[in-house]
């Protein structure tokens, strides 16, 4: 059983920095992008988002330009054509309101081929 630790008692819908593995990307399948309006934290009111959903991951992503640009230098501008394309996530820091955090960043997947 996984040690009890504040981020399991409160889960977020979103993926986060401290979702991933430190030192481990993870690849996962883009199902759809979507736009969402999103709760700012600690007020009634909601931000308008685009967010990535995957075939093989339960949260979603929640996509900032960084991420963005990264998708798009592999798969090109239009949302509909990532849609059914792998990309890998990695767990790095950023800095959000003065402090260094988890954050997750977006990769082109590394495959390696099968060897015999």
């Amino acid at each position: 059983m996984a040690e009890l630790t504040y981020d399991l008692m409160f889960p977020t819908l979103y993926l986060s920095g401290i979702d991933l593995p430190e030192g481990k990307d993870v690849t996962v399948t883009i199902a759809s992008v979507q736009g969402e309006d999103l709760p700012l934290a600690g007020t009634s009111k909601t931000m308008a988002k685009y967010t990535i959903s995957f075939s093989d991951a339960k949260k979603k992503l929640v996509l900032n330009k960084t991420n963005a640009k990264a998708i798009v230098a592999h798969y090109g501008k239009r949302a509909a054509d990532w849609v059914g394309k792998p990309i890998t996530l990695y767990r790095t820091t950023c800095k959000l309101k003065g402090k260094v955090v988890p954050c997750v960043r977006v990769r082109e997947p590394q495959f390696r081929e099968e060897q015999e």
